[in-house]
């Protein structure tokens, strides 16, 4: 039996622990842009299938924000490693992948997608 979490949105919805982060990309149908931000080897590899078929596609305005990327997290082991994650985001059509440099171009690069529709990833 797989266990379940609860994400407080207008009706409670249950979803896997694979899917919490992207459960919210449904928020973006209502003109609402979620923010999910999460380890870039959950978000871009575990949660490739999400972005692509419930972000990207339907062109849906989700920002998703990868930290601890590459070897950052290689103290965990291989399943914190993030290596291909980029390469797999720039193979979907219609996501834009951004890296920032530091945390002032982050945050300059947040404010300008504010005005610009279809799903981000940032990594």
């Amino acid at each position: 039996m797989t266990s379940r979490h609860v994400i407080p949105t207008d009706s409670s919805t249950w979803v896997s622990p694979r899917k919490h982060d992207y459960s919210r990309c449904r928020v973006g149908v209502d003109g609402l842009i979620p923010f999910v931000g999460t380890f870039a080897s959950f978000a871009g590899l575990l949660g490739f299938e999400q972005i692509r078929t419930d972000c990207a596609y339907p062109g849906m305005s989700v920002r998703v924000l990868a930290h601890h990327s590459g070897m950052s997290l290689g103290y965990y082991g291989s399943s914190h490693h993030a290596l291909e994650d980029l390469a797999a985001m720039r193979a979907v059509a219609d996501l834009t992948v951004a890296c920032a440099a530091d945390g002032n171009q982050l945050r300059a690069m947040l404010r300008a997608s504010l005005d610009k529709k279809g799903a981000i990833y940032y990594d």
